[in-house]
């Protein structure tokens, strides 16, 4: 955790932690506190010289809205992950069910002897299968779009799960220009 400062009677242990060190019997107040964070304190006695005592230190809990520790919930990256893959992969799936048709379009165009006998199409067959053409390219953009946003998904639950950046700092952005659309993830 950065910026963790952990201090026994109100002395700062610095290069101590994970190490025994010697206190006189009595009672002994650890503190933990870093910004941002609920500050953390417990109070322990030493019987006697020679005792030892263990003090662990749990995962400070934010003070913030945003919170991430486990016990406030999903983080918001997770969420807007699982969302932007959901219409990712719904996205991906209308592109598959628009390159079928397609595909069903050309087939029974050409299959068909009145619009393309012998392989050979008639100005009506060409039509057909023209016509064809713009739910292709739909089917392509719909495939392309999907997959953008199935990746940025995976990218946001991927970083909610491991980031301990602030999520405010993350954005996911279409973006549209003459090379095509997407998106664009920042962390």
């Amino acid at each position: 955790m950065p910026g963790l400062v952990v201090k026994r009677d109100g002395t700062k242990l610095s290069g101590s932690m994970g190490a025994a060190v010697p206190v006189d019997p009595g009672e002994h107040t650890v503190v933990a506190s870093a910004e941002g964070y609920q500050t953390w304190s417990k109070t322990v006695t030493v019987d006697k010289a020679g005792d030892a005592v263990t003090v662990r230190v749990p995962l400070l809990a934010t003070t913030s809205s945003d919170d991430r520790t486990p016990a406030q919930g999903v983080a918001p990256a997770t969420v807007a992950g699982a969302v932007v893959g959901a219409v990712g992969l719904v996205a991906v799936g209308v592109g598959v069910a628009l390159g079928v048709v397609t595909l069903d379009k050309v087939s029974h165009a050409e299959d068909d002897p009145n619009l393309c006998p012998n392989k050979s199409c008639s100005p009506e067959g060409r039509e057909a299968i023209d016509s064809a053409t713009v739910t292709g390219h739909a089917s392509t953009v719909t495939l392309a779009v999907g997959g953008a946003a199935v990746v940025a998904g995976l990218v946001l639950v991927i970083m909610g799960v491991t980031s301990a950046r602030d999520a405010s700092d993350a954005a996911v952005l279409p973006w549209i220009g003459p090379e095509g659309v997407g998106f664009h993830a920042r962390f």
